[in-house]
């Protein structure tokens, strides 16, 4: 049952189940290797970072497999509200597949420099005001929804909002941090620090995006096992949304009755 999952013994055993999933490896090995190739660099091994295998190029493969988590969860919140009709699922839903729009067309980059133009601050600094906005905005709608959703439904929303506030808060406060590196230190260590901060920023989101994702197919997974007769004879149901739930990682419901 989810609002086991919510209790701390719960949450411990997910935290420790993730950390053996092969998404957090994958991240780990994305991570060490854009530092890696950082160092090297440094180092006058290798003239430049390849461009498809460093986290600070938007369209990198370790970015592609980012955005595609991001458009896995939105599914598992979509698949959710079709069948629990809960309006929570259905916001995280949106909010999850705007972030993965907003990450593939960078969106917020975007904004950002017309945001610049228009006021005359620096665009990190008018990044960070947008940053907040948005946060702000999905934070209402989530709350809204919150209050029209069941007990379990608000449980399955705490997780997620504590991780993606984690990502937000930590995330931003690199962000910053990065882009005032340069007139912090000297200019013969700026720049790769600031791409060391870039490489643990990045890294961040590439683990709380696994983490929001195996929690959000665990939510199905238990949800589906709960009302498998009545799915089952749902014509909602497609074997797409089983499969992607009888996958998921770590496997928490087996430890839903040890409370």
């Amino acid at each position: 049952m989810t609002h086991n999952f919510i209790k701390k013994k719960q949450v411990i055993y997910f935290l420790i189940s993730a950390s053996k999933s092969k998404l957090i490896y994958t991240d780990i090995f994305f991570i060490v290797l854009a530092l890696f190739l950082g160092f090297i660099s440094w180092k006058n091994i290798i003239n430049h970072i390849p461009i498809h295998l460093g986290l600070e190029y938007d369209h990198s493969i370790p970015n592609i497999y980012n955005f595609l988590k991001w458009m896995a969860v939105s599914y598992a919140f979509f698949a959710l509200w079709t069948h629990s009709l809960q309006i929570i699922h259905a916001v995280l839903s949106v909010i999850f597949i705007f972030i993965f729009f907003d990450d593939s067309f960078e969106l917020h980059e975007k904004i950002n420099a017309i945001l610049s133009q228009l006021s005359g601050v620096p665009a990190h600094y008018a990044g960070a005001f947008l940053l907040m906005a948005l946060a702000f905005t999905a934070g209402l709608l989530t709350w809204f929804a919150v209050k029209k959703s069941s007990n379990e439904s608000r449980a399955q929303a705490k997780i997620v909002i504590i991780l993606l506030g984690f990502l937000v808060i930590v995330g931003g406060g690199l962000d910053t941090f990065q882009s005032e590196i340069r007139d912090i230190f000297p200019r013969k260590y700026s720049w790769h620090l600031a791409y060391a901060v870039g490489v643990l920023e990045d890294g961040l989101e590439l683990i709380i995006a696994s983490l929001v994702l195996l929690a959000s197919r665990t939510f199905l997974k238990e949800y589906i096992k709960k009302n498998s007769n009545s799915i089952h004879n749902d014509p909602r149901c497609t074997t797409t949304i089983a499969r992607f739930a009888r996958d998921a990682e770590p496997r928490a419901g087996h430890q839903s009755e040890d409370g």
